[in-house]
């Protein structure tokens, strides 16, 4: 956040929803729905919004998408997450631990999450 005086500018970003469908990286539902925006503040109070995006992200192996807000808007009435929400994620971009689909890093011999001994590639 950044002040000048009586007025500044602030960053925000804040979890929307939560989406029916998996995640197309670790196959988990844990995908959520993320906006983020610029805001004129001016004595603390939010003048002007400007910059707002929307993004797919999944809380569990941190992939993610920027998506147009009308399809936010779309996913937030209900509708499902389809392979065509997270089109630069596919499974075979990493490894992910057996137990909780956590994304191992390369050269991990443990999951750092949970902890459980990653298989072989």
């Amino acid at each position: 956040m950044f002040f000048i005086g009586v007025f500044g500018i602030q960053d925000r970003k804040k979890k929307i929803a939560e989406p029916k469908g998996a995640c197309s990286g670790c196959e988990r539902e844990s995908l959520a729905l993320i906006q983020t925006e610029r805001i004129f503040h001016f004595f603390f109070l939010p003048v002007f919004h400007w910059n707002r995006r929307c993004f797919l992200a999944c809380e569990n192996c941190g992939e993610g998408t920027e998506i147009s807000e009308e399809r936010a808007d779309r996913l937030m009435a209900g509708d499902s997450v389809g392979p065509w929400d997270m089109p630069g994620t596919t499974k075979t971009r990493g490894r992910f631990c057996s137990e909780c689909s956590y994304r191992a890093g390369e050269g991990d011999v443990y999951c750092a999450k949970c902890g459980a001994k990653l298989e072989e590639e």
